[in-house]
């Protein structure tokens, strides 16, 4: 069960208000996919967990927030316009606009994210070509996270993320590296299990359930 209120919200770049969904908390029935993708109840509430400004455009995790200094001039790119102007599902859009926003140094991991999240919105459109592109641009944020922070775990991930996007040779080639670092067996039995489905050019969804 999913627990929300409606709070007013100020836009910190237009000063529009208006009335946005807080969670307060939610629940999962199932397995999650190997990118970490939470099975509904949770999932369902993916377009919630952004904030989108009708009135201006803005997207951010919190409206309320500038996400950085002199953002009207990263709003007023044309690849900021065309992410707006676009017919993609709004789901998607959102999470791609946030990430256009997120300063590209200091938040990796959660531009990063964003793209993922936007890549899943796009499966659930049936968006195959668009998820890709949005999974290809996660894997170099995701993978400098890693990198700074020694999350071996972000890296597993990444592998499905490539795999998925169909970069088959890296994601093994990845795979292959992280087996000889990870100690964890359930990491190994995951990336022992991307590497069938690399073989395999398997390119769908599955879940942590299956190992």
């Amino acid at each position: 069960m999913s627990r929300f209120k409606m709070v007013m919200k100020k836009c910190a770049v237009c000063g529009h208000e208006a009335e946005y969904k807080l969670i307060m908390s939610t629940s999962g029935f199932g397995s999650m996919d190997l990118d970490t993708r939470p099975p509904a109840l949770a999932r369902f509430l993916l377009s919630d967990q952004v904030e989108f400004c009708e009135h201006c455009g803005y997207a951010n995790i919190d409206i309320s927030c500038l996400s950085r200094e002199n953002v009207q001039e990263y709003m007023e790119t044309d690849e900021y316009q065309n992410i707006l102007n676009s017919s993609i599902n709004e789901t998607s859009k959102k999470y791609l606009l946030t990430a256009y926003l997120t300063p590209f140094r200091k938040y990796t991991d959660y531009r990063g994210g964003y793209y993922l999240k936007a890549a899943w919105a796009f499966d659930d459109h049936h968006d195959t070509e668009n998820a890709i592109e949005a999974r290809k641009k996660s894997v170099d944020f995701l993978m400098q996270y890693a990198k700074i922070r020694k999350k071996i775990k972000i890296e597993v991930i990444v592998v499905d993320v490539l795999r998925r996007s169909l970069q088959f040779e890296e994601a093994k080639k990845l795979a292959l590296d992280l087996l000889e670092r990870v100690d964890d067996d359930l990491m190994k039995k995951i990336l022992l299990f991307q590497i069938e489905l690399i073989n395999k050019k398997d390119v769908a969804c599955h879940k942590v359930s299956e190992i």
